[in-house]
């Protein structure tokens, strides 16, 4: 018999019935862009780079105020939060750079990521293949499945943001979905699939990681009463694929309807130049549709994406028979 796992429940576990605008949108004050305009002509006129600056250099009492709302929504309420906008056209690329930095570290701490120690990482495709790097390259206008970040190593953000800096020509909206949801309908549906998504998988990404390392541990782990997902499912399938061991019947069914229940019941949005997303990385996954992107290359579609905090432990498991 499947081990129970206790359910999470309302209001991380929703579908998007469940939801109404104001659970999830936030717009951000005049008085607040404010703030944050006189913070950026100074880091401009400073030419600062990232992770210098810092919300305490300046006076930003009104966006730290906004913070804590934006916070008490993906802690308390559904677990993420689409902020309308900040001004792109005034502040250009460089601008929002900056305010986008310091909005997030009112959130939590700024963590570097991938390998490559990416402070802030510009989601785009430039068209150029010496200068994309091999996501970028490999992700181009396609589908973004549902996934978590950093889904690979056992510690990882707790926050994903996301900003949208230019659009797609057509297409490219966010899809967020709850884990907590689907969790809580296998433990109604298939329990012994849930109890699968409890026992380790080996993962392993499209992009360059160490060769030689070892990324193997559960979907859902629980510390206490917080319970953490970590999913992405091409990873899982690039485990198998590395190590030579192919998922076992029940992980592969078990993988196969959580991702299925996560695409059927996700929120699906348009998303405007400034607009950004703020997701609770431990319970909400994040997607994107299919795009047409612009045939000029500065006109492209571009996403800037910070992982915010930390969350995990090392999984102490029983190692792979590898």
């Amino acid at each position: 018999m499947a081990q129970a796992f206790p359910k999470i429940g309302y209001p991380k576990a929703w579908a998007p019935g469940d939801l109404r605008p104001d659970d999830w949108r936030l717009g951000i004050s005049q008085a607040a862009i404010g703030e944050l305009g006189r913070a950026v002509a100074a880091l401009k006129a400073a030419d600062a780079k990232l992770p210098a600056p810092k919300p305490t250099d300046f006076d930003l009492g009104l966006c730290a105020d906004f913070a804590r709302a934006m916070k008490q929504r993906l802690e308390a309420g559904p677990g993420f939060v689409v902020v309308s906008r900040l001004p792109v056209e005034d502040w250009g690329i460089d601008g929002i750079r900056y305010a986008w930095w310091l909005l997030g570290s009112l959130v939590d701490r700024p963590q570097p990521q991938y390998i490559e120690g990416f402070w802030l990482y510009d989601v785009r495709w430039l068209g150029d293949w010496d200068a994309d790097d091999e996501q970028a390259r490999r992700l181009r206008d396609a589908e973004i499945k549902a996934h978590t970040d950093e889904s690979l190593k056992d510690v990882g953000p707790r926050y994903t943001g996301l900003l949208w800096a230019a659009k797609a020509r057509a297409g490219g909206n966010s899809r967020v979905s709850s884990c907590a949801f689907a969790h809580d309908l296998l433990h109604d549906e298939r329990p012994d699939l849930l109890a699968r998504l409890y026992e380790p998988f080996l993962f392993h990404p499209f992009r360059p990681v160490d060769p030689n390392a070892v990324h193997w541990h559960p979907v859902f782990r629980r510390y206490g009463s917080h319970v953490r997902c970590q999913f992405a499912r091409d990873y899982i399938a690039g485990g198998a694929k590395r190590w030579e061991r192919p998922l076992d019947a029940a992980g592969a069914e078990a993988i196969e309807r959580f991702e299925a229940i996560l695409e059927r019941f996700a929120l699906d949005f348009p998303m405007e130049p400034g607009e950004f997303e703020i997701l609770d990385n431990d319970l909400i996954t994040h997607g994107r549709s299919q795009h047409v992107d612009w045939a000029a290359t500065k006109q492209r579609r571009h996403l800037m994406r910070l992982w915010l905090g930390t969350s995990g432990a090392v999984y102490d498991g029983p190692p792979p028979r590898l």
